[in-house]
C-alpha cells in the first residue's frame, strides 16, 4: 500500500537537510502536485533552480526542462484555485 503523506514527509525531510537525491526531486515535485501542494513544490522548485548546476550535465537539460513545466502547471492550478475561491461580484 502506497502512503503519500509517509513518502512526501521523508523526502521533504531529505530535502531540507539537502540529502536528496536529484532524481528524487522530480518525484517529491510530483508527489506534492497530485496531492495539491503546489505551493510547496513551487518552492522545492526554485531552490532546485538555483542550484541546477550540481546536476550532471548528461541530465541537466531535461531535468530542468522538466521542473519548468512542473513549475508551469503549479502556477496554473493556483491561478485556477484563486479564481474558483474568489467570489463573483455582481454585475
Amino acid at each position: 500500500m502506497k502512503r503519500p503523506d509517509v513518502e512526501i514527509s521523508a523526502l521533504l525531510g531529505l530535502f531540507n537537510h539537502d540529502l536528496i537525491k536529484p532524481d528524487q526531486i522530480p518525484y517529491l515535485c510530483r508527489l506534492l502536485e497530485e496531492n495539491g501542494k503546489y505551493e510547496q513544490a513551487l518552492i522545492i522548485i526554485r531552490q532546485t533552480l538555483k542550484g541546477i548546476s550540481k546536476i550532471g550535465p548528461e541530465k541537466r537539460d531535461v531535468f530542468k526542462g522538466y521542473l519548468i513545466q512542473m513549475r508551469k502547471y503549479c502556477l496554473a492550478m493556483l491561478e485556477m484555485k484563486e479564481k474558483s475561491a474568489a467570489p463573483d461580484l455582481p454585475a
